[in-house]
């Protein structure tokens, strides 16, 4: 088979797993001991960085810079004429220069035919449908849209850390201080406003505190550690903050 043809070449070759973030699919058998070849694996799945080397580690992909950014969706679009700097540069904007998202923009508009300013107008009117529904030709192939992508992780959290989220889209999308939820742990809990919310929000809170009813931070990191593994938030460990990438952000808002 083709691993085992691998394993006897003594060319250098490059072996791509790309998108690797079904958990159920095992890459391990794949990960041949040969100095001759090197393995890539893009993925949201952080438990495969334990598949490494150290020689080799890994690497932390965001969102694209804002010329890479704008670059790809004039790519994607195709010779229309070049676009005035500005309407490019608000649609990447717009997007907050996420990958899949400017793709597909670029594909929309190349399949539609509309102009920039168009789909400015269109975005800020039907950004739902926009984000869930894909139109024209994705160059590589990648079978999801931006909010389906999303939603299939959203579906493999677990009930707390999909709580977790709700909550926290109707915070503000960065500088989250994950103390907010210790002192909510310990306070007192609300005894007005709509029963449905607080017997919603008492359940969550059961998650993150003890048997004596205190802050328990173990049960709390399995919940952040839960959504981590699908690349759904950001933590920085030295402010002790949480932040959303604005789109997954609004996602777990209008979708959820």
């Amino acid at each position: 088979d083709a691993v085992q043809w691998l394993s006897y070449q003594t060319n250098r070759w490059l072996l791509i797993f790309d998108n690797a973030d079904d958990k159920t699919f095992s890459i391990q058998k794949y990960m041949l001991k040969s100095t001759c070849g090197s393995v890539i694996i893009t993925t949201r799945n952080p438990e495969l960085t334990g598949l490494t080397s150290k020689e080799s580690g890994t690497g932390r992909i965001g969102d694209l810079e804002k010329s890479a950014a704008e670059e790809l969706l004039k790519k994607l679009v195709g010779p229309r004429g070049t676009p005035p700097d500005l309407e490019d540069s608000l649609v990447t904007q717009m997007l907050n220069c996420f990958a899949l998202a400017v793709t597909q923009a670029g594909s929309y508009i190349s399949a539609t035919g509309c102009g920039y300013q168009d789909y400015i107008d269109l975005f800020q009117k039907e950004r739902p449908r926009l984000l869930r529904e894909r139109k024209g030709h994705i160059p590589d192939n990648y079978p999801w849209s931006v909010y389906t992508t999303w939603a299939i992780s959203f579906n493999q959290l677990k009930t707390a850390p999909c709580h977790f989220m709700q909550i926290c889209s109707y915070l503000h999308y960065a500088g989250i201080p994950k103390d907010l939820f210790m002192c909510a742990a310990v306070s007192e809990p609300l005894l007005d406003g709509d029963q449905s919310a607080q017997i919603w929000l008492s359940e969550f809170m059961g998650c993150i505190r003890n048997e004596e009813g205190q802050w328990n931070p173990v049960a709390f990191d399995e919940i952040i550690q839960n959504i981590m593994s699908f690349s759904l938030i950001d933590y920085d460990s030295e402010t002790r903050l949480f932040s959303f990438h604005p789109l997954v952000h609004e996602w777990t808002r209008e979708a959820i």
